[in-house]
């Protein structure tokens, strides 16, 4: 419960979670079971979205879980890889051997992950968008660089350093103070 209610986590990612915790997230089988929902089935693929379906094995998940894992694989260095299992995405349970930073990193990141999930089934099932990997990954992008960049506003010089550009780091200021997502396969400008 404490990475939950971690002063890093914004209060949307406080609710996701503790929804995901004490299983009261909304997803089609809940509703469905409180007859609310007509049908089970998730809104992206014919499964029934239960919540570790959702944030776990949909194809809309994927993507977000690739882009986070590259970045988070940037942060350790390679010297040691977190796999993102059910305890890591669904509980904020991150197995050591993280450091704090790393661990806070992990938090962030699953946490915006969770969210971004989220808002991408909303647009499907309520809006009838439709996305491709490629889509998802980008908005994964996006999304982090939003938060680095509100975090590099509301944070002390600093705390932004330690937690974001301290080497080894998967992010970096560029000449003209761009964020750079230094990832494995591709350094991405924003």
């Amino acid at each position: 419960m404490r990475n939950i209610h971690n002063k890093i986590n914004y209060p949307d990612s406080r609710e996701i979670s503790w929804q995901i915790v004490h299983n009261v997230l909304a997803t089609n089988d809940v509703l469905y079971r409180h007859h609310i929902s007509r049908s089970p089935n998730c809104a992206c693929c014919p499964l029934v979205e239960t919540t570790a379906h959702l944030f776990l094995d949909c194809w809309i998940a994927k993507p977000v879980w690739q882009e986070i894992e590259a970045l988070l694989k940037c942060f350790a260095n390679d010297k040691f890889r977190l796999l993102l299992d059910y305890r890591a995405v669904l509980f904020n349970i991150i197995p050591p051997p993280f450091r704090k930073r790393l661990n806070n990193l992990a938090i962030i990141l699953i946490n915006l992950g969770k969210n971004i999930i989220w808002e991408v089934r909303g647009l499907v099932k309520f809006e009838n968008r439709h996305f491709s990997s490629a889509q998802i990954s980008a908005l994964t992008l996006a999304r982090i660089r939003q938060r680095i960049r509100t975090d590099q506003y509301l944070m002390s010089v600093e705390g932004f350093f330690s937690l974001w550009l301290r080497q080894p780091s998967g992010v970096r200021l560029g000449a003209d103070g761009d964020i750079v997502l230094c990832l494995p396969r591709k350094p991405t400008c924003f």
